[in-house]
């Protein structure tokens, strides 16, 4: 009952913006909020590589089963403020993903929301989206977890964000999210 029930007043209570409406902010703030997400552009101009880099609360490894990799569920429905309802936004960019249809998903739980040791660790996996085989007729969803577990390592930072347009991982995230869709086709005339 407590959550905001409109995006303008979710972003008004989390970052301070007067009425929710980042045009009320100076140039320099909307700056320096803006650097808290990026998206980085590599690869070529056909068949670019899209980067996204969230440096907001990240998910520990024990979670990516139920919000990165997970199909269906209605973990945000009664959130009235957020995009994503039913678990289906990483899913639908996989089939723009170039022959392959894969990306690379990267995290790390914020500090302040860490609660167990696990937590503290950086999770990573590799989706792709499969031709059907044998007698399966759908095409098929599936993600790198050795053990039936997200692979986890420990480091206090990554070389993930760029320093300017020509390094591109020289400087370090320390928790967030980094996701990279592989050959993204951009569709006829891109």
């Amino acid at each position: 009952e407590k959550a905001p029930k409109t995006m303008r007043e979710a972003v008004s209570r989390f970052f301070n913006v007067s009425e929710g409406n980042i045009g009320n902010l100076a140039r320099s703030q909307r700056t320096a909020l803006a650097e808290n997400i990026q998206i980085i552009v590599t690869g070529t101009k056909r068949m670019p590589c899209y980067e996204i880099i969230d440096q907001g609360e990240g998910q520990p490894p024990h979670r990516f089963g139920s919000t990165f990799v997970s199909l269906g569920r209605d973990n945000k429905e009664k959130i009235a403020f957020v995009q994503g309802k039913y678990n289906m936004g990483g899913s639908a960019a996989l089939s723009y993903c170039g022959e392959k249809m894969s990306q690379l998903i990267i995290s790390r739980r914020a500090p302040a929301l860490r609660k167990i040791k696990e937590d503290e660790l950086w999770g990573f996996t590799f989706v792709r989206l499969r031709d059907p085989k044998g007698t399966e007729v759908l095409p098929i969803i599936e993600y790198f977890a050795p053990q039936k577990k997200i692979a986890a390592f420990n480091a206090d930072s990554m070389p993930l964000l760029p320093t300017t347009k020509d390094e591109l991982y020289s400087t370090c995230l320390r928790f967030g999210t980094y996701i990279k869709l592989y050959d993204y086709d951009m569709g006829p005339g891109a």
